[in-house]
């Protein structure tokens, strides 16, 4: 049995609903959060177990994620990683909100080597209108309090293609990132869900907000672009996500994570009562569905075209048992003969043009 190296944990609370927010969370106060943390984090812990029972669990990658996984303690986290056995060098990641930090951050750092902070923009305004809890002065704050705690792997949230953002915008944005220096900067295209409070807000058009994406690609030019959205130093890319991008199996622990295990895709479900009760009668991985050749071949070009280094050809086809450049030749070719896609040392890679397009160029390919 192959170990599954990474591991995903689901934190669902928060003290405020972002108003881009689609993923499961729960707004919940001081008082609620105390009633509710106790179980939760004991089905955590059950859940760990179960997969225990049946899997070889190795991570070498571990994230907590959310909601706010800066709600807990380290004393919460601790109890959590205490469950795995796992070496020194495991990249273990927290996100946190610079408004919502249970504790020092000394304090988090003897378990935590890599932050995820959710900065979204150092514009007051553009914070104002996401509904964050933090103003931009308190996300600069807390990067030089994280550098302070010993951080040295800090990643930043960067937010584009607002209602009202101008260019100006996205360059302040830029010159405010370059003096924070981060490790790692993950940048997104706003975009809203029905189930999103700010759902029908009138957002920029296309011309405009592919302006924006390329004005933040040159702007992080000192940085290596490894991924569509993702940028970092030398080093510290990120192996959780990356992971994720190699399409190799993954955990996904608590309410509403997904999980892909076997050629199995599952989601726990998005409500905390149902979530615990399931634990509670030892039933994991719910309505996980088989992964099939021709719907993984296709999850492979999806999700390799996302990296910059792009498709593996010789390892998809040994693989699959696919030519894709037989396959596709006639899509492939007319993708490279319009500046979207390139092959470079044997990898099928998106080319600029081609990279905030990349769901229309992928979709030709599939």
């Amino acid at each position: 049995m192959t170990p599954i190296r990474h591991v995903y944990i689901h934190i669902p609370f928060c003290k405020r609903k972002c108003g881009y927010c689609s993923f499961f969370s729960l707004p919940i106060d001081d008082n609620s959060f105390v009633s509710h943390r106790k179980r939760y984090l004991s089905a955590l812990r059950r859940e760990i177990h179960l997969f225990h029972e049946q899997y070889d669990i190795q991570p070498s990658t571990i994230y907590f994620g959310g909601g706010t996984p800066s709600l807990l303690t380290p004393q919460d986290i601790e109890s959590i990683l205490a469950c795995f056995d796992y070496p020194d060098d495991t990249e273990i990641t927290i996100e946190m909100n610079p408004a919502v930090i249970a504790a020092p951050l000394a304090d988090y750092r003897r378990l935590i080597n890599r932050v995820s902070l959710g900065v979204q923009s150092f514009i007051d305004r553009e914070l104002m209108l996401l509904g964050r809890l933090h103003d931009a002065q308190q996300a600069r704050n807390t990067i030089h309090e994280l550098r302070q705690a010993g951080f040295d792997n800090i990643s930043i949230d960067l937010m584009y293609g607002l209602p009202g953002q101008t260019m100006h915008d996205i360059a302040y944005n830029l010159e405010r990132v370059r003096e924070m220096k981060p490790e790692h900067i993950s940048t997104y295209c706003l975009s809203l869900e029905p189930d999103a409070p700010m759902f029908g807000a009138t957002l920029p058009d296309d011309d405009l907000v592919t302006d924006f994406y390329d004005t933040l690609r040159k702007g992080l030019s000192d940085y290596g672009q490894y991924e569509i959205s993702n940028f970092a130093k030398d080093g510290f890319h990120s192996r959780h996500n990356t992971s994720y991008w190699n399409g190799v199996d993954y955990l996904g622990l608590g309410a509403g994570a997904s999980g892909f295990i076997d050629s199995k895709r599952y989601t726990n479900r998005e409500d905390i009562q149902a979530y615990i009760e399931n634990i509670e009668h030892n039933y994991i991985m719910p309505n996980a569905i088989q992964l099939y050749e021709e719907e993984l071949r296709k999850e492979i070009i999806l999700l390799s075209l996302r990296k910059t280094v792009g498709l593996n050809l010789d390892e998809y086809n040994e693989r699959f048992h696919h030519d894709l450049l037989k396959e596709k030749g006639t899509e492939i070719f007319r993708l490279i003969r319009d500046g979207y896609i390139c092959i470079i040392d044997g990898h099928l890679r998106l080319m600029p043009k081609g990279y905030f397009v990349s769901n229309e160029v992928i979709n030709t390919l599939l």
